[in-house]
């Protein structure tokens, strides 16, 4: 059992690094959220009934501990949220590439958890009916936060000067 679980995680570790890295802003807290999903992911694997996708599970099992972390953080008095986005760029980027990559990555993070979610999902080209899915929610209800959603960011990226 637990080598098939470790090969699973291995099969979609793109998932949680993705995840990762949308919720977590520094690197120590990247790695306290990767411990968290995959203690709660090995907790949880008793549970996975195999009605639909692993990949699928552990998208919303990784998603609701990383939302759960989250929240958890921001109760605790008198923490700093870095409005910075680390600087994680490669010789290979423009300028112009990188500026466009933290802005984009600004507003993801301004964006609430499950409008991040709905966000990912959509850029990654999902269907609306595995999005819903993925985070428990209806189809038309990710149709609709989706079109809010992409409004929200059009008129963030106004905001900053971008033009669509």
């Amino acid at each position: 059992m637990e080598e098939l679980f470790l090969g699973y995680l291995e099969k979609h570790k793109g998932i949680l690094y993705k995840i990762i890295k949308m919720y977590a802003h520094t690197k120590q807290d990247q790695q306290d959220l990767k411990q968290d999903i995959i203690v709660q992911l090995w907790r949880s694997y008793n549970k996975f009934r195999g009605e639909s996708k692993f990949s699928t599970w552990m998208f919303r099992v990784a998603i609701n501990t990383a939302i759960k972390s989250l929240e958890a953080e921001r109760k605790k008095p008198n923490l700093y949220y870095p409005l910075s986005i680390p600087d994680t760029f490669t010789d290979d980027y423009d300028v112009e590439k990188e500026n466009s990559h933290r802005n984009f990555m600004q507003i993801l993070k301004s964006l609430k958890p499950l409008e991040r979610s709905l966000l990912i999902c959509y850029l990654k080209g999902l269907p609306h009916v595995e999005t819903a899915k993925k985070l428990g929610l209806s189809e038309v209800n990710v149709r609709v936060r989706l079109i809010r959603i992409k409004t929200r960011v059009k008129t963030l990226y106004r905001q900053q000067g971008y033009k669509f």
